[in-house]
């Protein structure tokens, strides 16, 4: 079964429990801050959406480093995902680095680079695709905002 037979397990509907090192307020106070205080943080799991989970770079022979490109829903600590995959496979794992790819509206492969900022002609034909993710945004926000005032 190995590493591809444990990431199958972790890809749908699935409990995680978040880090104690997170924003998620416990007793109205972030669990992060209490972690750092040296207090014992118990996090409840919650249900999380893994839409896709690829092995994009299989570990070696002489190496334990992998890569995987997970989709996911909103509230997801991959952090937690990375831990949960090496408990099911009887180990421990953790992150060496996170890209976030896409989020929401925007992906990475429609950014520009900090230093092309001051190139007007690459923030000329980035600015098209700009408009129509925010036109796109802003439509989305005020059917929401209608849906709630109905």
């Amino acid at each position: 079964e190995g590493l591809e037979g444990a990431l199958s397990k972790f890809v749908g509907d699935i409990m995680q429990v978040p880090p104690a090192f997170s924003a998620i307020k416990k007793d109205g106070k972030k669990a992060y801050e209490l972690a750092r205080k040296g207090q014992e943080v118990v996090m409840e799991p919650r249900a999380v959406k893994i839409h896709s989970l690829v092995l994009s770079r299989p570990y070696g022979e002489t190496s334990p480093n992998f890569e995987i490109e997970v989709t996911c829903g909103g509230g997801t600590y991959i952090r937690s995902l990375v831990r949960d995959i090496g408990r099911e496979l009887g180990t421990a794992a953790h992150m060496a680095a996170l890209v976030r790819t896409v989020q929401g509206e925007f992906a990475l492969d429609d950014c520009m680079e900090f230093e092309d900022i001051y190139d007007c002609e690459k923030v000329l034909k980035a600015m098209p695709k700009s408009e129509e993710r925010l036109a796109g945004l802003l439509e989305k926000l005020k059917a929401d905002k209608k849906r709630m005032q109905s």
